[in-house]
C-alpha cells in the first residue's frame, strides 16, 4: 500500500483489531501524488480467517492466543473457530532478509512469518542485547499480553514500531510494503476455506495523524462483524445494479450448425464479434436481427461478444 507518495511511509501492525496498516511518516504527504496536510492512513483488517484444525472442543475465549483476534471462540459451538491475524510481516524494497522475495521457497518463508532466509524473525526483547522469535511485525502496543512473543514480557517489542525502530531510534520513512498472515491451518482436498477482509481508510483532517480515527473505525467494523458475521457488510451497499438490455441474453441452438437465434430481440446499433479459441476475432458485424449465420465458421468452440453503448455480453457456443 502506498500512501499518496510512496517513500514517505510508515508501517504498523493492529493485533487486537487484526489488522495491518501503513501511514505516513510525517504530518504532511510530499509530492505531486501526495495528499499534503492530514494524509490518511490504510488498513487491511483480517476479519476472520480459515478454520483452525479441529480438536473436537469449543476453544475458550479471552486467552493470550488466537482468540485474542479470531471468531467463534467460547461460543458454545464445537470446532467453528476461525483465525484470526496470526502474524505479520514488513517488507522493504532491498536484497536483505526484509527485503521482497523471489522464488517460491522465500515466498513461503514469509507466509510462514519467516525472515527469506528460513530463520525466525526476531526483535529485541529488553535494553539487552538477547532477541526472541516474534509473530507480528511492529504491534505499536497493540500486543498488551505479549502473544507476538509467546506471553514472555518484552517492553522493546510491545513498544516497537517504525517511529521507534528497533532500538529507540525512529526508522526513516520510505517504501513500505506488508503481509498478513493466518494459520497454519489444514486445507483439506476438495474443501471449502473462507477468508473475510476489510479494506478500511481513515483521514482525520483536525489532527496530522489519523491512526487514532482508524482505529475507531477498525473497532467498529470488527464488532459489527463478530455480532453478524453472515450479513455483514450487505447494509453497506448503497448502489443497486441497473439491468441492463443484454442481461439474461442467450443463444440457441447450442451447438449450432447454421444460425444462432439471440434469446430476445436487442437493438440493431449493437455489434457483435466472434472469437475463435485463440481469441481472434473471425467475423463480426451489426445485429440487424436476432440472428447470426455461423455456417461459414468451422466446428469448434467460439466466444461471442455483444457490445451495446453501455455494456458487453459473452457468450460461448460451440459451432458443429
Amino acid at each position: 500500500m502506498d500512501i499518496g507518495y510512496f517513500l514517505d511511509d510508515y508501517f504498523a501492525t493492529e493485533v487486537q483489531l487484526g489488522a495491518i496498516y501503513q501511514y505516513n511518516g510525517d504530518g504532511f504527504d510530499d509530492g505531486e501524488s501526495g495528499y499534503g496536510n492530514n494524509p490518511p492512513v490504510q488498513a487491511m483488517a483480517l476479519l476472520a480467517g480459515p478454520l483452525m484444525n479441529e480438536n473436537n472442543m469449543d476453544d475458550p475465549s479471552g486467552g493470550c492466543d488466537a482468540s485474542i483476534n479470531g471468531v467463534g471462540f467460547g461460543d458454545g459451538i464445537v470446532d467453528n473457530e476461525r483465525l484470526g491475524l496470526t502474524g505479520s510481516r514488513r517488507i522493504n524494497n532491498d536484497i536483505y532478509n526484509f527485503g521482497l522475495p523471489h522464488v517460491a521457497q522465500e515466498y513461503y518463508n514469509i507466509l510462514s512469518g519467516k525472515y527469506i532466509d528460513g530463520q525466525d524473525t526476531r526483535v529485541f526483547c529488553d535494553d539487552s542485547l538477547t532477541t526472541v522469535p516474534c509473530k507480528f511485525a511492529q504491534p505499536a502496543n497493540s500486543d498488551p499480553c505479549y502473544w507476538g512473543v509467546g506471553g514472555q514480557t518484552c517492553p522493546v517489542y510491545a513498544n516497537w514500531s517504525d517511529e521507534t525502530g528497533n532500538s529507540g531510534f525512529p526508522n526513516l520513512p520510505g517504501e513500505r510494503s506488508g503481509v498478513a498472515i493466518s494459520g497454519p491451518f489444514t486445507f483439506k482436498a476438495n474443501s471449502i476455506q473462507n477468508v473475510d477482509l476489510a479494506f478500511v481508510s481513515a483521514r482525520d483532517y483536525s489532527d496530522s495523524n489519523s491512526v487514532t480515527l482508524l482505529k475507531t473505525y477498525l473497532t467498529e467494523i470488527k464488532n459489527t462483524f463478530n455480532t453478524n458475521p453472515n450479513g455483514f457488510g450487505d447494509n453497506y451497499v448503497g448502489v443497486h445494479q441497473i439491468k441492463g438490455e443484454l442481461d439474461q441474453l442467450f443463444v440457441y441452438p447450442n451447438p449450432a450448425k447454421e444460425y444462432l437465434t439471440l434469446s430476445k430481440t436487442v437493438s440493431p446499433a449493437n455489434e457483435f464479434v466472434i472469437l475463435d479459441s485463440f481469441g481472434r476475432s473471425v467475423k463480426k458485424g451489426k445485429l440487424v436481427t436476432n440472428v447470426i449465420p455461423v455456417s461459414d465458421l468451422k466446428s469448434g468452440i467460439y466466444g461471442l461478444l455483444i457490445n451495446s453503448r453501455t455494456e458487453v455480453k459473452a457468450i460461448r457456443f460451440v459451432k458443429e
